[in-house]
């Protein structure tokens, strides 16, 4: 599970709605220390304790605090991490706050990169990630943290990461609408529209979104 969102109540709705049985996950990333992305594992709690929860090494110390109060086992990740076959957390950078990004390897296609706010920029999670594994991201999908910023820099982050051979883009969350709007019209077929409860299904080399 990466991340967990503003509000418990919420996760608890949004997981029986769509079906997914919180009480069997096996481990928790978490990208940063707002509340946004961490308030959730209060549901969590209820259904699944005494798991890991990856935090970004520098993570304010209440907020671990308080993820431990919960019931979780608490890991620091100072440096990209292996989690299990295919699974990596790209180690956290400064933005701020501190934030780390996940990482799915999916054969004979590419990275798939979530990231939570992308305070440090979404490029550069990405870039990360990429040099360390020398795998082109297949799709790049989260927060972006670029709404209300100027269109020189939406228009960079875009080229950059193009620039790592990215072939989807999907940004939710903090993106903005003038990447998405950028996006949908000048990079079409790059561009991936998701909302809430959106499912996405990988048919050899392209994404299908089922809402």
């Amino acid at each position: 599970m990466f991340d967990a969102g503003p509000d418990p109540n919420a996760l608890e709705s949004n997981s029986k709605t769509l079906g997914i049985d919180l009480s069997k996950i096996d481990f928790i990333v978490i990208s940063h220390e707002h509340g946004d992305h961490v308030n959730g594992l209060q549901y969590v709690a209820k259904v699944r304790k005494n798991i890991n929860v990856y935090v970004p090494a520098h993570m304010n110390i209440l907020t671990k605090n308080w993820i431990r109060s919960l019931g979780f086992n608490v890991i620091d990740v100072y440096n990209t991490t292996i989690l299990s076959k295919g699974v990596v957390i790209i180690g956290e950078l400064y933005g701020p706050p501190y934030e780390q990004g996940l990482a799915i390897y999916v054969e004979n296609r590419g990275l798939i990169i979530f990231s939570g706010c992308s305070h440090p920029g979404i490029d550069k999670i990405s870039e990360k990630i990429f040099k360390a594994t020398n795998i082109s991201p297949f799709l790049v999908m989260g927060g972006f943290h670029l709404a209300g910023s100027p269109e020189s820099k939406v228009r960079k982050v875009i080229t950059n990461l193009l620039s790592l051979n990215t072939k989807y883009i999907a940004p939710i969350h903090c993106s903005g609408s003038l990447i998405r709007n950028i996006l949908e019209k000048e990079y079409s077929q790059t561009f991936i529209k998701l909302h809430v409860g959106s499912k996405i299904y990988l048919d050899k080399n392209v994404i299908e979104v089922k809402n």
